[in-house]
């Protein structure tokens, strides 16, 4: 999802919210609400992570609950199928994110 998408989905969602009369939106600015809060949750979408750091941090997950080591290989290849540098940085946008 990127933050165009949770933009619209967080609008769409206050509206709900108003029409049910759970919450009563009052800004002379249309949608500002939403923006703000799509500007703070924005940076919590892992969206910016690669198809391949995404499927290394999947496949690291697997390999962990079925009982196995990450390495494999006298050189240390990654059992689950990317490298040790593209889970770094998948690791580190990750720390970014919180």
């Amino acid at each position: 999802m990127n933050s165009d998408e949770l933009l619209e989905v967080i609008k769409c969602n206050l509206a709900l919210l108003e029409k049910e009369a759970e919450i009563v939106i009052t800004s002379a600015i249309p949608n500002k609400a939403a923006k703000v809060l799509c500007d703070k949750l924005a940076p919590f979408l892992v969206s910016e992570l690669s198809s391949e750091e995404i499927m290394g941090i999947r496949g690291s997950i697997n390999e962990v609950i079925n009982g196995f080591g990450l390495y494999e290989g006298p050189e240390g290849e990654m059992r689950v199928g990317v490298s040790k540098e593209v889970l770094k940085l998948a690791s580190k946008k990750l720390s970014n994110a919180i």
